[in-house]
């Protein structure tokens, strides 16, 4: 984010920015929360001193992934420093784990870590609350998220096992991810 999006950002002279980042990076064995919160410290510095309003956003809560259960402490500490940076540059924090409940799969995509379209609905209507704008559609029966059972549980994370968390362990192994040069989303 700090190398490739936040130079385009303060070239578009902005008058509010969103910035959620390192997340991701603090899930794997190798991220640093230290040297995360010192990307965003500098990404928010950059994007603070065009004027622009500036949101930063916390971490989900990760109690009901057996297998994320492990990150809970770093996703705590990133939300700590989150705080303080937001604090030092008058930013506003979005604190997500205060939306809904994030253990239902529809607001969960498959990786289960980011948002699915509801999710990303739901983070949208939050955000206008916490800046004070009216809604902008009325929530409908098929957005309220269903907590699926503790079997149903199980099921989906045994999916996201085999499906998202070992072969990103493969690419994070083998290093693949390094040599593909993805591109921010």
């Amino acid at each position: 984010v700090l190398d490739e999006q936040v130079g385009d950002a303060v070239a578009m002279d902005p008058s509010i920015v969103s910035l959620w980042a390192g997340g991701n990076d603090i899930l794997l064995p190798r991220g640093s929360v230290a040297e995360v919160a010192g990307a965003v410290d500098e990404s928010v510095d950059r994007l603070a001193a065009t004027g622009a309003a500036v949101l930063l956003f916390t971490g989900f809560e990760l109690a009901d992934s057996v297998l994320l259960r492990h990150a809970r402490r770093r996703v705590a500490l990133l939300g700590a420093a989150i705080e303080s940076i937001a604090r030092n540059h008058d930013a506003i924090v979005i604190d997500v784990s205060t939306f809904a409940s994030w253990s239902g799969r529809p607001l969960v995509a498959p990786d289960g870590v980011n948002p699915t379209t509801l999710g990303h609905h739901l983070l949208a209507r939050g955000v206008g609350d916490v800046l004070g704008l009216p809604p902008l559609w009325v929530e409908d029966e098929w957005m309220r998220p269903q907590v699926p059972g503790r079997w149903a549980r199980w099921r989906d994370e045994h999916e996201w096992w085999w499906d998202t968390v070992l072969p990103q362990l493969h690419r994070w192994a083998t290093k693949a991810s390094v040599k593909e040069a993805a591109l921010p989303k």
